[in-house]
């Protein structure tokens, strides 16, 4: 059986990974943990900041409002999350849901490749 290297999900994300993933200066990641009340990450004993994969969705969620075609004020994106923060919540849910049945659904894949392969070999 070949060795298939797995995707490796982390629980925390420093703010230098966050800011490669998402193309986003650290700085304008710790201003808009001031602007903007749902980009909360945790901080450890030294006061790094650790991100969740729900904070880094909230990043995103942010900067499409900030830089997209009809870029917003800070208190038109504070004023438009608030408004919006169970569908946000539940758009977020649903993206994880999917991403764990995808994996899943690889798996099976593989396995079904891998079982096609041995029954070849055998006939």
């Amino acid at each position: 059986m070949p060795y298939k290297e797995r995707q490796i999900k982390k629980l925390y994300y420093s703010i230098g990974e966050v800011s490669k993933m998402l193309d986003i200066k650290a700085s304008t990641i710790r201003s808009w943990e001031k602007d903007y009340k749902n980009i909360k990450p945790r901080k450890n004993r030294k006061g790094d900041r650790m991100f969740t994969e729900k904070d880094i969705y909230h990043l995103k969620v942010v900067k499409k409002l900030v830089d997209g075609d009809d870029s917003q004020t800070k208190k038109e994106v504070n004023s438009q999350i608030k408004e919006n923060k169970t569908q946000i919540d539940n758009t977020f849910s649903a993206i994880q849901r999917l991403e764990k049945l995808k994996f899943e659904m690889l798996k099976l894949k593989e396995q079904l490749l891998l079982e096609k392969k041995s029954n070849t070999k055998t006939s």
